[in-house]
């Protein structure tokens, strides 16, 4: 009995002290989930770089507040002190039901809209440009100036196919051409023109005079009196010479000034002749310059300034370095060398006659071909030099070329991918000379080099009067002379054509002797 009171006892002890502990345990649980309960109904606590953007923040824990949602906006207007400080980046806030808003995403814009933003941006850039434009200038005297007339861009050939162009340049011209009878109509991009009896008739003048050195240059072009690229480069820049040390003088801006002089005057030898590719990068030169002429000079010295940099061209592009080519020519001229040209070229007329009077014991097989036979100009030029000469016409080239050792041509131009434009037949003669492993070796001037690229010989070329593939004799009648009154007969005298790369051996020029690959690094270099 004694026993059982003590027994109900520890009982009632280890009972309550179970309760006491159950009671603990669950009321820990309530209070825990309570508080995961209201941190996950409660927004997450700003941090101080949204504090001005999601306003106070409510401590009660019943009702969570909705955070204020603000469109992009909205939220692009106010300003996060926060986030300026510390340099990051706003990833949202998540509305209670939704998805979360990002801050930095702009809602879409029309195209109305756009096209306003986009023209004050462009109308802010121009701004810009011409406050630092200005102030250069200002500073240094040698910014471009702005206008139609401070264009230095490169002077391309027009496109002849653009009829509205072509009559806008027509009204502006000096010379009216009369337009072909019976055009190629596969190269209507180029000029093509009747003969003129007289050229000189058909100036008019304009509103801009041309210099009378100019228009007897022009003319002279026009009729072939001068030709090769050498010669018609240099009558070119003397013409110019002339013409500017006679312009009357002017105030405001002279850069402008001059070049609106010369842009009538380019504009004239172009409609007479077509430039060559050495006239266009002279009549560049002259024109790049004078747009980073000094804007402090006056008049005179402006005068002064461009009289000696065209001076200046024909003396270091042109004649010195002709010689600088013919000493590099004569390096790879040998004693018992059979020479094959053809055509005239003025550099090679030139290193061969050198050759012979240094000694050298050479001989030379000129080529020529219908219709101007300008090889009879050449060898003129040897036989009277002494040079033993061989006359060939084009068709017996390949019975002529088993003799020679090398074939050395000129070239109109040399292209950036290697290619050369010449006298037209240069292409074959170099193709029948690969064919025979004799090496073709190509003189040209760098001034001569352009940064364009040639595939083949009908996108820049020119076109000679058709009427002289009808000359056959001074008393001889062609049968083809009534050829415009046959509408299926069209003739076509290339003045160019284009040799490939993989045809030419060396060329060689003023700063060395080159492969056709090593041309656009010459071109980089004298940029």
């Amino acid at each position: 009995v004694y026993g059982l009171p003590t027994l109900l006892a520890r009982w009632y002890t280890a009972a309550h002290g179970f309760v006491i502990l159950l009671f603990t345990a669950g009321s820990q649980a309530l209070e825990g989930w309570s508080d995961d309960s209201a941190r996950a109904a409660k927004p997450p606590h700003p941090s101080p770089k949204l504090s001005t953007l999601a306003g106070p923040q409510q401590s009660s824990v019943g009702t969570p507040p909705k955070p204020p949602v603000s469109s992009p906006d909205s939220v692009a207007q106010q300003p996060s002190s926060g986030a300026s400080a510390a340099g990051e980046s706003v990833q949202g806030i998540a509305p209670q039901g939704g998805k979360p808003v990002e801050v930095g995403e702009k809602k879409k814009l029309t195209k109305a809209e756009r096209r306003a933003i986009q023209e004050a941006q462009r109308a802010a850039k121009r701004e810009k440009q011409a406050a630092s434009g200005g102030s250069s200038a200002q500073a240094s005297g040698s910014g471009k100036p702005s206008g139609k007339g401070s264009s230095s861009g490169k002077t391309e050939p027009m496109q002849f196919d653009d009829q509205k162009r072509v009559k806008k340049a027509e009204k502006k011209g000096v010379v009216q051409r009369t337009h072909a009878q019976k055009q190629v109509e596969w190269l209507a991009h180029l000029p093509q023109y009747e003969r003129e009896s007289s050229l000189s008739l058909k100036i008019g003048f304009s509103q801009s005079d041309i210099h009378p050195a100019v228009l007897r240059s022009g003319l002279k072009f026009a009729e072939g009196v001068v030709v090769g690229g050498v010669a018609r480069c240099t009558c070119m820049l003397e013409a110019f010479r002339a013409a500017i040390k006679d312009l009357p003088e002017a105030g405001g801006d002279l850069r402008r000034y001059f070049n609106s002089r010369l842009a009538p005057m380019i504009n004239f030898i172009v409609t007479c002749r077509p430039m060559s590719i050495g006239m266009r990068n002279a009549t560049r030169f002259i024109k790049d310059h004078i747009a980073h002429m000094d804007a402090s000079f006056d008049f005179d010295e402006s005068k002064g300034y461009i009289d000696s940099l065209i001076q200046e061209f024909v003396t270091e592009r042109i004649v010195l370095t002709d010689r600088v080519l013919i000493s590099n020519l004569l390096s790879k001229l040998q004693d018992g060398d059979v020479i094959l040209t053809y055509a005239h070229s003025h550099v090679v007329a030139l290193g061969l006659i050198e050759a012979h009077k240094q000694g050298r014991q050479l001989s030379v097989i000129v080529a020529d071909s219908h219709p101007r036979f300008e090889g009879r100009k050449l060898l003129r030029k040897l036989a009277n030099a002494g040079v033993p000469c061989t006359y060939v016409m084009y068709s017996g080239l390949a019975y002529a070329a088993r003799d020679a050792t090398k074939v050395i041509v000129g070239a109109n131009g040399v292209m950036s991918n290697g290619s050369i434009l010449s006298r037209c037949g240069t292409a074959g003669l170099c193709m029948l000379a690969h064919s025979m492993s004799i090496p073709v070796l190509v003189c040209a001037e760098t001034f001569k080099f352009s940064d364009r690229v040639l595939l083949d010989s009908f996108c820049d070329n020119e076109l000679c009067d058709p009427d002289e593939l009808l000359e056959i004799g001074p008393d001889a009648k062609s049968p083809l002379c009534d050829w415009r009154d046959l509408p299926s007969l069209f003739l076509l005298n290339l003045a160019y054509d284009t040799t490939p790369m993989r045809y030419i051996t060396m060329i060689i020029s003023d700063v060395g002797l080159l492969p056709p690959t090593s041309v656009p690094v010459v071109l980089r270099e004298h940029s």
